[in-house]
């Protein structure tokens, strides 16, 4: 079964599983894939933390990786917005199971996959 994000088998096994598992499960669960496109955003910041020297782990937030990245990279405002997106529609998600929506869970598939496109170029990508 092939996926919108086959390109990321370049970079990391875990990127791809999660992507797939949002993409999967976005009829059945639209819940699983904001959740799922959450951790695919927090792999990807970690991914590029590890490439550039910024020190992430259990004791630092989704949003203190993303400050830093920023500090580090100057990432372009839509970037910043991407990852924050998906970092709050994956919290939403994950606090309030009801209020997951479709509509929500595409816009989560869209920004992940924008997100990956972006990360793809620049880190390692044809």
């Amino acid at each position: 079964m092939s996926s919108n994000f086959d390109f990321l088998k370049h970079h990391d096994e875990l990127l791809v599983r999660l992507a797939e598992t949002a993409e999967h499960c976005f009829v059945p669960d639209p819940n699983t894939t904001l959740i799922k496109m959450r951790q695919l955003g927090e792999a990807l910041a970690k991914a590029i933390a590890a490439r550039v020297g910024i020190a992430f782990g259990s004791e630092v937030t989704q949003y203190e990786l993303l400050r830093d990245l920023d500090y580090t990279l100057r990432l372009d405002r839509n970037i910043k917005d991407a990852f924050h997106s998906l970092r709050k529609l994956g919290n939403d998600a994950s606090h309030d199971i009801i209020s997951s929506t479709h509509r929500k869970a595409l816009e989560s598939l869209q920004v992940g996959f924008s997100l990956s496109a972006w990360y793809h170029q620049p880190f390692g990508g044809d």
